[in-house]
């Protein structure tokens, strides 16, 4: 029915409310697209972090431990896979990125090996690696029988690394 003067009918105003939901609906599944990419790119930036901090713990030279001759202080060479536990941990021994502020935790099935930064409620990744860990310098005929602070066999360290 169409009266003279009407401007609006009720046809055109449910395909304005209609448009307007639609457009609303858009614009919040593209904030939530946007959401998700950037946590998504957080914890690979995190996952990254603590690949390579896994990898510096295990080769770092600083860290490992230093094969000498039988009750000697000549260095034979430096251990991968061997953790000399009476160096105090740092995060540029695992090249942990000053900032953003990263902290991390290194513990073995006894207790906490080294860390930085308190935890609390953020998300972390841990990385495990196989390792021995020993006291200061091994001497050769220890490591040619094996013999280790942590025993025979590799223990599993874990690695965790969260965002500060």
């Amino acid at each position: 029915m169409n009266r003279a003067g009407q401007i609006v009918s009720l046809d055109f105003l449910i395909s304005i409310i209609a448009i307007v939901l639609a457009l609303g609906i858009l614009i919040q599944i593209s904030e939530l697209k946007t959401y998700d990419e950037i946590e998504e790119r957080e914890w690979m930036e995190l996952r990254q972090v603590s690949e390579t901090a896994a990898a510096r713990l295990v080769s770092n030279p600083e860290l490992n431990c230093i094969v000498v001759k039988n009750g000697g202080e000549n260095e034979l060479f430096r251990m991968p896979n061997c953790l000399d536990i009476t160096v105090a941990m740092a995060r540029s021994h695992l090249a942990i990125p000053e900032s953003p502020s990263y902290g991390f935790e290194l513990s073995d099935g006894d207790g906490t090996l080294g860390s930085y930064g308190s935890r609390g409620n953020n998300d972390f990744i841990e990385v495990k690696r196989l390792m021995v860990t020993n006291s200061g310098n091994v001497d050769k005929s220890d490591y040619l029988n094996g013999v280790f602070d942590s025993g025979n066999n590799p223990i599993e360290v874990m690695l965790k690394v969260w965002k500060i």
